[in-house]
């Protein structure tokens, strides 16, 4: 039960990166703080990785089942930008790409050398793990102060 809560919990990118869409789609006129909407997206995720820190044996396990749809939607990402050279026409193809569109505009600056958006995928997939171990750190210098 615990396994697949936390998995569930995994697809909250793709819920925000739905309404990041919904909102550039709609307000098309106006600029989103994209920056400010990564760094509070990698806050949060940080938030729950603290949270979920445990849930399931090792905190590595957690984080591993936590960030597992996020590494589907990479795979994805990456076989069909590098080895298709397109993104599906269908929902898959769309729902992978928004996995990762509340980090983007971080993963991208940090990886605008590059011109290539499997990239930002690839480093964007490494902040949300990172701050994935940053909650898990936390939770563990916390329950051994308390």
């Amino acid at each position: 039960m615990i396994k697949s809560c936390l998995i569930i919990l995994g697809f909250i990118p793709l819920g925000m990166g739905f309404i990041m869409n919904w909102l550039m789609m709609t307000f098309s006129e106006t600029v989103l703080p994209y920056i400010f909407i990564s760094a509070a997206f990698l806050v949060f995720w940080t938030w729950i990785s603290y949270i979920c820190s445990g849930l399931k044996g090792t905190k590595k396990a957690s984080v591993c089942l936590l960030n597992l749809p996020l590494f589907l939607a990479l795979a994805f990402n990456l076989y069909q930008e590098i080895v298709l050279g397109y993104y599906f026409n269908s929902l898959l193809g769309i729902c992978t790409q928004f996995f990762y569109l509340p980090i983007l505009n971080i993963s991208y600056t940090i990886t605008s050398w590059s011109g290539h958006l499997w990239t930002a995928y690839i480093a964007g997939f490494l902040l949300i793990c990172l701050a994935s171990f940053t909650g898990c750190i936390l939770k563990k210098h916390r329950t051994r102060s308390s």
